[in-house]
Formats: C-alpha cells, structure tokens, sequence
C-alpha cells in the first residue's frame, strides 16, 4: 500500500530520498521515523513529508504520490503546535484518507461511526466543548490570515458531538452543515438539503456508491436543495468521474447556489425567530 508519513520538520526542504537515508543511519528518534520504519519493513510503499510553513509543498508531493493513506505525525504548523489541526483540515479538503487525533473510539457505535462510516476521520465526534471550541477558532484564524472569511463549519464527515454543536455559538460562524441539512447556528433553523457524496475508498464502495446515489437523487427530486459533496479524490477513477458527470447533467436545470447562500439574511433570521416565539405563545 502507497502510505505517506507527514510530519513537522526542521529542514522542510528535504526530499523523501533526504529522510530515508537518515532514517537508514539510525541517529533520529522520532515517532515519525519509526511509523516509517515500521511500514516499510511490512513491505508498504512510504512516502516521508516534512513541512514546516507551507502547505503548498506538501499537496504536490501527494499529489505525485497519490497514497492510499497519509499518516498524520504533525505536531505543529509555522511553529505553533496550535496550528497543527490545519494540516489535518488541509488533507480532509482534498480528500486524502488520514489518521484523526481524537481519543480512540469508545464502544462499538463509536467504533463504527469513525472507522466504518468514516476512516479515521471522525474526530469532531469525540472532542469536547474547549477542544472543539479552540479548534475552529483556530482554524478561522488561519483561513482569514490567508484572506479567507468563512461563515460556515463543516466537520469532517459531517459528524459533531453535542458539545461541538454547542461550541459553535462561541464563534462568528452563522451556519453549520450536516449530511441531510445546513443548519442555522442561533437560531436552530433547519434547511433541509440532502447530499449527493461517493465513497472511493474501498471497491464495494465504489460500486455502491452510483446505486446509491442514483436513488438518493430519484428520491429528492422534488426537493428545493441538493448539495454536492465532490471530493478532488473521487476524479481519479474513472468510473466517478463518469458518475458525477451524470449527476451534473440530471441537476443542469437547477441554480448553483452556495451554502452560505441558502442562509436568510439576519433582518429575515429575526422575523423568523420572533414569527416562531408568537406561534408558540
């Protein structure tokens, strides 16, 4: 299996042949050599990332690479070991499969949730209200330092716990996103916009995946909001590609509008919230 080991470093200029040979003298002891060393003596394909300021560097070499797993060993970014959950949001948005840093799964829903219905990449599901509170005010901070202003979240296979959800009114975000709805944040109102997303990562996956969303398109047909969830890793097989361009055409007829988009103004929010309270006075 192709696997890349990416971790924080202090020669982030450092090609893969770089690390190996260091990793071949046996001067280092670093947890990241030692996934390194572990994988290859099991005979898997690795690929060692070092990276320190920019995150550029690391999807090219990805991208060359076009691993089946990425092991996440960072402990910190630009320096800052508060900025390390960025490079994990990073391989989440171009689709990579990673290692989560949450506590391990407790109890077989847990397990199923983040290791079946996901891989490794539930995370927001098991932190609590501080954790996920720090994490995405952290990763606004990051986002509007890039000159990105956001005014949504959306966790890592949509999945959030209670104390997450409650963690978001802390934050400037006006909305939040699930599987099925894209949810107003103080107010609780719930837009009803159900997904259309594949699974690739596995081959009965990928056949289900046209099954399942055919019907799932069939089924909503009549409903005022589809979202697409197209990940850049489902455009390198072909048979999602051709998929997806199915999709498209059955939903050429509809406007492209953006999630933030679906959100009603605050003057709207408020007529809303007040329009709910005297009907339930």
């Amino acid at each position: 299996m192709k696997i890349a080991v990416v971790f924080d470093a202090i020669h982030p200029e450092w090609g893969d042949a770089d690390y190996k040979r260091e990793l071949a003298e046996g001067k280092v002891e670093e947890a990241e050599y030692d996934v390194a060393r572990a994988l290859l003596a099991k005979g898997h394909d690795v690929l060692m990332v070092g990276i320190r300021d920019e995150l550029g560097p690391l999807l090219e070499r990805l991208a060359a690479f076009e691993p089946k797993l990425v092991f996440n060993g960072c402990e910190a970014f630009r320096g800052h070991a508060r900025h390390e959950y960025a490079v994990a949001a990073v391989l989440d948005m171009h689709g990579y499969r990673h290692t989560d840093t949450a506590p391990r799964p407790r109890g077989i829903r847990e397990w199923l949730v983040r290791r079946l219905y996901t891989d490794n990449e539930g995370e927001f599901s098991q932190l609590d209200f501080e954790m996920a509170r720090t994490r995405i005010l952290r990763g606004l901070v990051v986002l509007r330092s890039a000159g990105w202003h956001p005014t949504g979240f959306v966790a890592p296979a949509w999945l959030m716990s209670a104390s997450a959800l409650c963690a978001l009114e802390e934050t400037p975000l006006e909305y939040f996103a699930t599987r099925d709805a894209v949810v107003v944040v103080r107010s609780g109102e719930r837009i009803a916009a159900p997904s259309l997303v594949v699974s690739t990562r596995a081959a009965w996956r990928r056949a289900l995946s046209p099954i399942w969303n055919q019907a799932l398109l069939a089924h909503h047909a009549t409903s005022r909001v589809v979202r697409v969830a197209l990940h850049p890793a489902d455009l390198r097989f072909p048979a999602m590609e051709q998929l997806w361009r199915r999709l498209f055409s059955q939903l050429e007829d509809r406007e492209v509008v953006t999630e933030a988009q679906l959100i009603p103004p605050p003057s709207r929010r408020a007529a809303l919230a007040r329009d709910t309270l005297l009907g339930g006075a």
